[in-house]
């Protein structure tokens, strides 16, 4: 029955992907958290050289992290900061918009990442830091509200401490680890 619930229209599936697919097996290894190469997937002041790219395939995933099919059309708005630069000890607290302007009610996983800019050893482009699983009626609105604390933008070093060094931090909110909006917020000592 719940096969044909989805099928029929009568629910909007809301499951997410827990890793990435690739589009061919010669991406891989492919994942949300991986470490930056320091050449871009675009742009270089010599063209075609020292760029990260496929020549036979592109380099996205077919299908992200975290990623998932539904009904319903979810817009998000603009991430709102209660501040943007903490203490260690401080906890960030942001609002974001989301909205459903379709006529399906929409279970929507509303994702958290971030990226430290400026870390001492070299930090994945995104860790999935939080996530909240909100029912969103048909044509509605609702503010999706986050709490975390400083402590959780850490990092293990090579000794095994876990160390939260000041710096810039960009926070990342969407439906899944590609389609995201971004904000800048630092932390200071």
């Amino acid at each position: 029955h719940a096969i044909a619930d989805v099928i029929l229209g009568k629910v909007s599936p809301s499951g997410r992907l827990s890793m990435t697919f690739p589009y061919t097996e010669g991406q891989e290894p492919l994942y949300y958290a991986h470490l930056s190469t320091g050449r871009p997937q675009d742009g270089s002041q010599h063209v075609g050289r020292f760029v990260s790219r496929y020549i036979d395939a592109p380099t996205a995933p077919l299908y992200a992290f975290g990623y998932g099919l539904s009904y319903a059309q979810v817009d998000y708005g603009d991430i709102q900061l209660e501040k943007g630069q903490l203490k260690a000890e401080d906890t960030l607290k942001f609002s974001i918009e989301v909205t459903n302007s379709s006529d399906w009610e929409q279970k929507e996983t509303v994702q958290v990442y971030f990226h430290d800019d400026v870390a001492s050893l070299v930090q994945p482009v995104k860790r999935l830091v939080d996530f909240k699983k909100v029912v969103l009626a048909p044509h509605s609105k609702q503010i999706v509200t986050f709490a975390i604390p400083a402590v959780h933008f850490s990092f293990y070093d090579n000794q095994g401490e876990s160390i939260l060094e000041p710096g810039t931090f960009h926070l990342f909110v969407g439906t899944n680890s590609e389609d995201v909006t971004s904000v800048e917020f630092e932390i200071r000592q």
